[in-house]
């Protein structure tokens, strides 16, 4: 039986194309609002409406932030919660901690949502100490959690914009991000499937160039987290990765990558522990946004 003045976390899962915000205590145990992502004043606004009307009964004692990036993660710098350059109009310069702060009085905590999530996903996996989420939808990002931590040094990995050689029958495709063009995020995010045949994969017949193509991308993506992080589990979701087929594909292509180079990993088992989905389903940031707010309060 829920009391007045019972205490309440909001988490918060910012995406290039909704925020999910919920308050409560965990995924299981909330209310929740989807909020169309606009500009930072216009989203914000109403993501702090919505904690307001949720938190009337209660008492806010913590808020988690798991956003798209880049973003300042470290708590210890000044600047903690700031949005840097990024191509989401309207957002460089907007800081979670000094905004969401000064709203409610209470402790705030920001990671990458992509961290979020791999902080949740961990957790579900008692056994697992090494693990790289990623999500592959309106953008790409990617969280290294590692010896019980999530992984971050001067800025927060950056995992979709590393650069890939281009698949031989997609080098006539100049890839759509403005900052770099043909990287991973810039060859095979939602939106560079969308530019390039006019479709989301899922919409495109199963003989389509475009699964092989991006299962090659995403294959390629996880050859290298296998040979940068060497981490038990890849966990793969966003929007792209509910396609049909996908994920066998992806696995398919990451073993004949890494060439043997790493023979535990040479069978098609090993490849079906190694890459998988998410065990919390659409759940993993909103999850680890109540996790962080958690972490935030203590």
């Amino acid at each position: 039986m829920r009391t007045e003045n019972e205490e309440k976390l909001a988490a918060i899962e910012g995406g290039g194309t909704k925020f999910i915000v919920g308050v409560g205590k965990s995924y299981k145990d909330c209310v929740t609002s989807t909020i169309k992502t606009r500009s930072a004043h216009e989203t914000m606004a109403e993501v702090k409406r919505f904690i307001n009307e949720a938190t009337t009964d209660g008492k806010l004692i913590g808020i988690g932030v798991g956003t798209f990036g880049p973003v300042v993660v470290n708590p210890k710098n000044a600047d903690h919660g700031l949005v840097l350059s990024t191509p989401k109009p309207q957002w460089e310069g907007y800081n979670f901690v000094t905004d969401l702060g000064s709203e409610f009085g209470v402790p705030v905590s920001v990671q990458t949502d992509v961290s979020a999530a791999a902080m949740s996903e961990a957790a579900e996996r008692p056994q697992c100490k090494n693990l790289v989420y990623v999500t592959v939808g309106t953008g790409i990002g990617g969280g290294v959690f590692a010896d019980g931590r999530v992984v971050s040094g001067t800025l927060h990995p950056e995992i979709g914009h590393i650069l890939l050689t281009v698949h031989s029958s997609d080098s006539a495709f100049s890839g759509v991000c403005p900052f770099h063009g043909n990287c991973l995020e810039g060859l095979a995010s939602g939106p560079a499937i969308k530019a390039r045949w006019g479709a989301s994969l899922s919409e495109l017949p199963q003989d389509h160039q475009a699964h092989e193509i991006e299962a090659y991308y995403l294959g390629a993506l996880c050859a290298n987290l296998v040979l940068h992080y060497a981490p038990e589990v890849i966990v793969l979701g966003g929007g792209v990765m509910s396609t049909p087929g996908l994920l066998v594909k992806i696995r398919r292509q990451c073993r004949s990558i890494l060439g043997g180079y790493i023979g535990a990993l040479d069978t098609d088992a090993a490849m079906e522990q190694l890459i998988a989905t998410p065990l919390l389903t659409k759940y993993s940031g909103i999850q680890g946004a109540f996790m962080l707010a958690e972490k935030a309060r203590r």
